[in-house]
């Protein structure tokens, strides 16, 4: 029990610390976010569920940090049925393990334009 509190303990704290980071080596996104969350507390006088889901900015700047720094550089999975990669004539047989790069995925500029740039807008809509 106790290995998985630390577990979750370390990646939240993690997570904590490199949003600190981004914000305060981005002023204009920590002066964004101060800004949503001070207007949120005067439309909901607590913190409910309603005022965390209108906080657009605040999980757009915590989606963007977990693009840039991930718990997790990779994960693996085990194919649990053979599966053919299409044109590549590679095929994942059931039981093989796999590897995914989330971390090379997240700094590919073929899936996210600048990716040494923090930019939560691209986790925002419109």
């Amino acid at each position: 029990m106790c290995m998985f509190f630390m577990v979750g303990y370390e990646t939240t704290a993690s997570m904590l610390t490199f949003i600190s980071h981004c914000l305060a080596t981005n002023p204009t996104w920590q002066e964004k976010l101060i800004k949503e969350v001070d207007e949120a507390f005067e439309k909901h006088t607590e913190m409910s569920y309603d005022a965390v889901r209108d906080l657009k900015i605040l999980d757009a700047v915590v989606s963007e940090t977990l693009r840039m720094h991930p718990p997790a550089a990779s994960t693996g999975r085990t194919a649990v049925e053979d599966y053919d990669l299409g044109n590549t004539g590679i095929v994942v047989k059931k039981g093989m393990m796999i590897m995914i790069p989330i971390y090379a995925m997240h700094y590919d500029p073929e899936f996210f334009e600048d990716p040494e740039t923090f930019n939560p807008e691209r986790f925002m809509e419109g």
